[in-house]
């Protein structure tokens, strides 16, 4: 069975964003300007997620995931260990 793969383009407005402020001061915000290795998969047919790791192995373990519901939105979620964000967004 071929996977169809969901339009996630377009111009998006965030509608909501829970724990980012945290998310980043777990990541101490400069662990983002290493470089990190990811490795996407497809959970659903509409749901991509990532586990990434530091190269240099240090820092937290970090994750994200994208999806798109039936009602249009695009939820991401972002991990830095047991910090957890969420933002919500809805196509303009």
């Amino acid at each position: 069975m071929e996977r169809k793969i969901p339009n996630f383009a377009g111009t998006w407005q965030m509608r909501s964003s829970e724990n980012f402020d945290e998310l980043l001061k777990k990541l101490a915000v400069n662990v983002m300007l290493r470089v990190i290795a990811s490795f996407p998969r497809w959970e659903t047919d509409t749901k991509i997620s990532c586990e990434q790791t530091l190269v240099k192995g240090e820092g937290p373990k970090t994750s994200w995931s994208r999806e798109l519901t039936n009602d249009g939105k695009l939820i991401l979620t972002m991990r830095a260990d047991d910090v957890v964000c969420t933002r919500v967004y809805e196509r303009q």
